[in-house]
């Protein structure tokens, strides 16, 4: 008898019809348990013990997986620790919000040499291009958040670094870049004043964005109607080129990065790696140094294991 409240000798099963419906597993957390003998010499009578497994933090109660898992939840989906806290405390693990919140400080400086290291190969490319971009950040008043700045900065490796800076100001592009560009150096903007500034002062080729660039022709078809529709259809056809590209979907596996997996990976390795190498840990070069010998969580090894028993 099968669902159909049928007989199986009533008919022949001659294919099947497969139905999927996206179902969810709530998120968990787990304690790791480490069990380390106590042992006693003999001839000596002194207590000995093998020490506690290292952790990426020094002293800390959270595993790797933790850390990396944080960082995501926050950075990628954009969870404030406050929920992150709660969702801990609704999975029952009462933690303390600050210890929380100086773990995600702790866990950032320690990613800081490879940002560091990112942002200096980022520098030294002849193509950049940058922008800047509002968020709320720091205390301004009770009940209201400081306005300060993002800047992106796209080098010509297909890396990027947000230099985070608290206004708008011309210096802070001074800053970001420095004052002695790579020779043929071009700087890619969308036209803020604070761009041309700087390359006119570095002497450096300024290049602004084609969605500007265009929309100045575009209004200019009522004074120049032929001229403007020139420059429109050169410009058409680069976007047509990139709407093909589009189509075809086509991806770089130096791009194909798991977060979680990006910084379990790096957390594990950035303490002990050799300060001149640190660019090796950046997303762009770990994936071809050390894609067949990434470090993994403990929770990796045990479900490893959990497999191989089943």
């Amino acid at each position: 008898m099968i669902a159909t409240g049928l007989n199986q000798d009533d008919f022949d099963i001659i294919s099947e019809k497969v139905t999927y419906r996206l179902a969810q597993r709530p998120g968990s957390y787990v304690v790791t348990k480490y069990v380390r003998p106590v042992l006693k010499l003999r001839e000596m009578g002194k207590l000995v013990s093998i020490p506690a497994p290292e952790g990426v933090i020094k002293g800390s109660r959270a595993d790797v997986s933790f850390l990396a898992g944080v960082v995501v939840d926050k950075f990628a989906y954009h969870q404030p620790l406050y929920r992150l806290h709660r969702k801990l405390a609704d999975q029952g693990f009462k933690l303390s919000r600050p210890w929380l919140t100086q773990l995600m400080q702790q866990t950032i400086a320690a990613l800081v040499p490879i940002f560091d290291a990112q942002f200096d190969s980022i520098r030294l490319s002849r193509v950049k291009s940058m922008d800047e971009t509002p968020i709320k950040a720091g205390v301004a008043s009770p009940g209201k958040m400081k306005a300060a700045y993002f800047w992106p900065i796209y080098g010509e490796l297909d890396e990027i670094c947000f230099k985070f800076y608290p206004d708008r100001s011309a210096k802070n592009v001074e800053d970001a870049l420095g004052l002695s560009p790579p020779d043929g150096a071009v700087l890619l903007t969308d036209g803020y004043v604070a761009y041309k500034q700087y390359a006119k002062k570095v002497g450096l080729t300024h290049a602004q964005c084609w969605a500007h660039t265009r929309r100045k022709f575009f209004e200019s078809q009522d004074i120049e109607p032929e001229r403007a529709k020139e420059a429109l259809d050169m410009i058409g056809e680069l976007y047509v080129i990139e709407a093909a590209l589009r189509e075809q979907a086509l991806r770089d596996e130096a791009k194909d990065i798991e977060p979680y997996e990006y910084f379990v990976n790096v957390l594990q390795r950035v303490k002990n790696h050799p300060p001149l190498k640190m660019g090796e840990l950046t997303p762009r070069r770990r994936k071809e140094l050390f894609k067949k010998s990434d470090k993994r969580s403990v929770l990796y090894l045990i479900d490893q294991m959990q497999k191989i028993e089943e």
